[in-house]
C-alpha cells in the first residue's frame, strides 16, 4: 500500500489507514472554530487564514499516540489533504 492508499478524505473528513488509525474531520479557513473543542491541529501554510488548515474531533482507533507520532502523522495529514484539494479543481 503506497503513502497516498493509506488515506481515505472526502470534503471534510480524513481517515489514516495504518496505525496509529483515527478519522477527524477538518476544514480550510477559521470560521466556525470557536465551536471546536477539544485536540485540534491546524496548519498555516502560507499564513493567509483561508489558507489554513485544521484538523479536529478525532477518532482513534486505539489510544492516541505520542506527541511526536501525533505531529508528524498531522503534517502527513495536512499534505493528503493538500493533494486532494488540487485534485478537485
Amino acid at each position: 500500500m503506497t503513502e497516498k492508499d493509506l488515506w481515505i478524505i472526502t470534503a471534510d473528513t480524513i481517515t489514516y489507514r495504518d496505525r496509529p488509525r483515527f478519522m477527524a474531520r477538518w476544514q480550510t479557513g477559521q470560521d466556525g472554530l470557536e465551536t471546536v473543542t477539544g485536540v485540534f491541529w491546524h496548519d498555516k501554510a502560507s499564513g493567509s487564514e483561508d489558507d489554513t488548515i485544521i484538523l479536529f474531533g478525532f477518532e482513534w482507533e486505539t489510544a492516541p499516540p505520542d506527541q511526536e507520532t501525533f505531529e508528524t502523522l498531522m503534517k502527513l495529514a495536512v499534505l493528503a489533504i493538500d493533494d486532494w484539494i488540487m485534485a478537485q479543481v
